[in-house]
């Protein structure tokens, strides 16, 4: 799981979940994976496991949810509301102005001066206009629209991996969803930057536990983000983008049996480490693209340290006989040291241009 806060500004409303420091922590601890001949293989990735932060950027402003306006001749309802707009719409335009983010959204609003604007929307992909009349605040005097928006969002996560033959990356195994509406996020642009894990909040029976970590927003990028999908986020990685491990064959799903198998995660400084999970049941019938196959974490040393699988895990790739056969995407809230993974092909399938 990625972990991203709730936050939300009228005006501005940046997803910052972490304080951007320099400082990372060093973590000595060496990972060795088998090296395996990429000979006469199908298909074969480099698995990572480092965590990573997260920035997104939409192609406008998320409409996520409305207020009430008081004017001087009282409490008037949402002209959003009233104008047709509902969670989850991107507002792309405004009295013939495009809008790409919230301040651009805000000033477009100021300079209506409170009369009747088209306003142009996408809503699960399809572009509509509707007729909004912006109505002047009793404290102020400026003109409202009566939405919260915001057109950003950044958070840690695990890198999965990366394709040497298509320079490609793909991380989390799961999408990026706004947390007041619960639709994925949709995404303009995006990076993925080096990050270092501080601290962890284990996990116990109904309380999720988490990674605490440290990213630079202007640090040098890993690799630019261009989906993000019920599978995880994926991209390109930047010309700067040191690969961790060589590369290995995927596993197929009819290659996964139930026993022990491996997991690359980060749990202190910037370095991965490899810990022992058991598969435990895969499933017969796929409930999501994320839930695949469940895992149980039996290393002691995770373990002690996590009390499981965190916030923050979400893409930790999984090795079974020397295959990469998918990514923790979910913890059991009720058992953290149980919770499910995704099939690699269809993170694999996401980065398919």
């Amino acid at each position: 799981m990625v972990r991203f806060k709730k936050s939300i500004a009228i005006t501005l409303a940046l997803f910052f979940v972490f304080s951007f420091s320099e400082s990372i922590i060093p973590f000595d601890t060496e990972l060795s994976l088998p090296v395996l001949s990429t000979a006469n293989q199908e298909k074969c990735l480099v698995p990572d496991g480092r965590s990573i932060g997260v920035t997104l950027s939409t192609n406008g402003a998320l409409v996520v949810d409305f207020m009430d306006i008081e004017s001087s001749s009282g409490e008037l309802p949402s002209p959003a509301r009233v104008a047709g707009l509902k969670a989850g719409d991107l507002i792309q335009g405004f009295d013939g102005k495009k809008i790409s983010n919230v301040e651009e959204l805000v000033s477009a609003i100021s300079a209506s001066a409170g009369k009747s604007s088209s306003l142009t929307l996408s809503r699960n992909g399809k572009k509509s206009e509707v007729l909004i009349k912006p109505e002047l605040a009793k404290n102020d005097g400026s003109p409202k629209i009566g939405a919260w928006v915001k057109d950003a969002a950044s958070g840690i996560g695990t890198l999965t991996f990366y394709d040497p033959d298509t320079k490609a990356f793909a991380a989390l195994g799961h999408g990026i969803c706004d947390a007041e509406t619960g639709k994925l996020l949709p995404v303009e642009s995006g990076s993925i930057l080096s990050a270092g894990i501080v601290s962890v909040n284990k996990g116990e029976k109904g309380v999720p536990g988490e990674l605490n970590g440290i990213f630079k927003s202007d640090s040098n990028s890993l690799g630019e983000i261009s989906k993000n999908s019920e599978s995880g986020i994926s991209g390109t990685v930047s010309e700067s983008f040191e690969p961790s491990n060589s590369p290995i064959p995927i596993g197929h799903r009819g290659d996964i049996k139930i026993g022990s198998a491996s997991v690359l995660t980060t749990v202190n400084g910037s370095l991965p480490q490899k810990f022992d999970i058991e598969i435990i049941k895969i499933m017969p019938k796929v409930i999501s693209q994320q839930k695949g196959f469940v895992i149980q974490i039996t290393d002691e040393k995770l373990l002690e340290k996590t009390g499981g699988i965190v916030q923050g895990m979400s893409g930790s790739p999984i090795i079974q006989n020397g295959k990469l056969i998918g990514a923790v995407t979910h913890v059991f809230v009720n058992d953290p040291t149980r919770g499910y993974g995704i099939f690699i092909e269809d993170m694999l399938s996401i980065t398919a241009r």
